[in-house]
């Protein structure tokens, strides 16, 4: 696989033959000094120290200037201050040398020329504003990140990051925990690599089995090709996205110059690729810890009978399956000769433990502990046992134990700690025998949900449901474009064929009466430049013609006035379609009413879509599911509800300078759907209009 132009030498990032430090230095207080430490304590390449001062460097090779460096080196680590390195950078490239690290902040806006120097050398070059890499599984650390004071733990999770902060402290975190996060890398400001052309050519490497990723701005090509060719080779991607939120946003934009998407719009991205998406970094961790495990079927062992209870009622809750495994044929553990005892809580079938089990409710042995949750990490019905650790008396001989086990099932006996810090010297053994934990049931759970459950971010289900957060101001896109007047927005659904269940804007108490006569009683009175529905706006049901002139009058001072057929009763829908400035046109469709935003149960998916696809995010949805019975269909028209939403997507796209169309509500009975309020925003051209050439 080759990477375009000036970022097609990511292996001479990732792991290079001979490294130049330029503002090298043996003191470990500055950013210089940590990586020339950092990297010579386990790099096996050449590397040369480059300062201006040589005796500030007596720890290995040192020359005052870039240029003294022999051989060429294949990568160069800019350690200095920002007005040096626009002229160090094109040093290095009239060199040959073929990549660089940049860490100056104060290098932010100066993007476009770090790209120039870049594509007219073809080097890559990583950053400015990062915390560069660390290859543990080569033994290639560019990075001035304190978490490398300690000997990092070469292992099959990458984690890939905007942000150098997120970097270390995950890479730090990870140590902590035991786990194997085998390259850490951080793009910062991405002037000529991107966090996606990373995630790329980590599709070409056999050490990695996972990847996380953090993400503030999105390139959506390059992160669609990039988590498709890890998707091929069977290597997990976990995602955590910033600037989901306006606040986000504007924190995104400060930190590392990037304008932040919808936050629901990648959520729809990220399933449709098969990538899981996360909400915080703990989340991260552990989904990244649990990327390997197969399926849902778990078996959850603790020392606590509360534990256990909490277990199983989260457990059911994130969809993970708790099923009563059958150990009793299972061969004798290598751990001991003496069968375990299962009758302690054991339900069901004799012999066969309870899901949740509480190993102490029989007043069992460590031994008998030690053998059952061996002979369960052997059971074909089972993906895995989750072994809940907390404060017992001999917790020291149960995790000695329990070290054998985990070390011979590895991936299918996940151990998870509910400690007090009364406890922690053991999981400091733990982890210095070279196994890995996780801290906290919760977590762990959440993550297996994730992967395997019905969590949102999991990619397992149904295709379509993106789970959008309540209240996210999306689910009705606001548009910053000012709303297009009503009767033009009727009159482009009309010319596309959509059911409109048709209005009179009025001026008049007299006008309105007329109106409702023209339409028909029963109608409905509503203010038609509403930001918002609601019944104190709207009046409903008004079947004679002084009931029409009272709600006029009091809905006039408002703004201009609609008088409307009221709509047959049925289901309430939301049909949405918006242009987003990162992730192009999108459908959005799901439960609708008054309380859509506070529903939240919508969908979204990116175009292209078939009439096939648009059936399957409805079905994604809570109300979708609901509806999924005989007698639910019987009842609704769900087809109509399709072919609203297809010709939605089409007016959308012949009307050029929209920026929003909501329909909302479409009402949908067993005689098909009507829309009965609909609103567009958008500037420029109005719908109808030509378009200058």
């Amino acid at each position: 696989m080759t990477l375009p132009g000036n970022r097609a030498h990511l292996g001479s990032l990732l792991e290079p033959a001979s490294v130049a430090v330029v503002g090298a230095r043996d003191d470990t207080t500055t950013f210089g000094g940590r990586v020339w430490t950092y990297l010579t304590r386990d790099y096996r390449g050449q590397a040369t120290a480059v300062n201006v001062r040589a005796a500030a460097v007596r720890s290995g090779p040192c020359v005052t200037s870039l240029a003294d460096v022999d051989p060429i080196p294949e990568a160069v680590v800019l350690a200095t201050p920002a007005d040096t390195v626009i002229g160090l950078l094109e040093q290095a490239g009239a060199m040959g040398a073929r990549a660089a690290v940049i860490f100056a902040r104060d290098l932010l806006g100066h993007e476009e020329q770090i790209r120039g120097v870049a594509r007219r050398f073809a080097m890559t070059v990583l950053g400015p504003n990062c915390l560069g890499l660390i290859n543990a599984n080569a033994g290639v650390n560019l990075s001035s990140s304190i978490s490398l004071e300690r000997p990092g733990r070469p292992g099959p999770l990458a984690f890939v990051s905007q942000s150098g902060a997120l970097m270390g402290l995950l890479h730090a975190r990870a140590i902590d925990l035991g786990l194997g996060l085998g390259l850490g890398v951080s793009t910062g400001s991405q002037a000529v690599v991107r966090a996606e052309d990373v995630l790329l050519a980590l599709a070409d490497r056999d050490d990695i089995t996972a990847a996380g990723v953090y993400l503030e701005s999105v390139d959506v090509a390059a992160f669609t090709g990039a988590a498709q060719a890890l998707g091929r080779r069977g290597i997990r991607l976990i995602a955590l996205r910033a600037g989901a939120t306006p606040a986000g946003g504007r924190a995104a934009t400060a930190h590392s110059g990037a304008l932040a998407g919808s936050g629901a719009a990648f959520a729809a991205l990220a399933r449709d690729l098969g990538v899981v998406t996360v909400d915080d970094l703990g989340e991260m961790l552990a989904t990244l810890a649990l990327a390997s495990t197969t399926g849902p079927r778990w078996h959850i062992t603790s020392s606590s009978g509360g534990i256990a209870t909490i277990a199983a009622d989260q457990a059911t809750a994130l969809g993970i399956e708790l099923p009563e495994p059958t150990i009793l044929n299972a061969p004798a553990p290598a751990a001991s000769s003496s069968p375990p005892d299962l009758g302690a809580g054991k339900e069901g079938r004799a012999g066969d433990p309870a899901n949740p089990t509480d190993l102490d409710a029989g007043a069992g042995t460590t031994r008998q502990k030690i053998d059952l949750i061996s002979a369960l990490s052997g059971a074909p019905d089972l993906d895995g046992v989750l072994v809940v650790v907390s404060d017992m008396p001999l917790a020291g001989e149960f995790t000695s134990e329990l070290a054998v086990v985990a070390r011979g099932a590895p991936g299918r006996v996940v151990v998870v700690s509910e400690c007090s810090e009364q406890l922690a010297h053991l999981w400091r053994a733990w982890v210095d025998a070279g196994l890995a934990y996780l801290p906290g049931l919760a977590p762990a759970l959440r993550a297996l949900g994730r992967l395997h459950g019905r969590v949102p971010g999991w990619t397992g289900g149904a295709p379509g449901r993106s789970d959008v957060p309540p209240g996210w101001a999306g689910v009705a896109p606001a548009s910053a474009g000012e709303l297009v007047p009503p009767g033009e927005v009727e009159e482009l659904l009309l010319e596309a064929g959509l059911p409109v269940l048709c209005s009179r804007e009025v001026d008049s108490a007299a006008a309105a009466r007329a109106a409702a006569e023209s339409l028909g009683y029963p109608v409905v009175v509503k203010v038609s430049r509403a930001l918002h529905r609601g019944t104190d706006r709207v009046w409903l049901g008004l079947g004679d013609a002084d009931e029409v002139a009272a709600a006029y009058a009091e809905l006039a001072p408002e703004g201009p006035v609609l008088v409307q057929r009221q709509a047959a009763p049925g289901l309430e829908f939301y049909v949405g379609v918006r242009a987003d400035p990162v992730f192009g046109r999108l459908l959005l469709v799901g439960a609708g009413g008054p309380r859509v935003e506070e529903l939240a149960d919508i969908a979204i998916a990116r175009e292209p879509l078939e009439p096939g696809r648009i059936r399957e995010l409805v079905a994604s949805t809570l109300t979708g599911r609901w509806l999924a019975s005989p007698a639910s269909q019987a009842l609704l028209d769900l087809g109509s509800l399709t072919q609203v939403a297809e010709k939605a997507l089409r007016a959308f796209a012949q009307a050029p300078g929209l920026e929003s169309l909501d329909l909302n509500p479409v009402v949908v009975n067993q005689a098909g759907a009507i829309i009965v309020d609909a609103k567009a925003s958008g500037r420029g051209p109005r719908p109808g209009t030509e378009v200058p050439a």
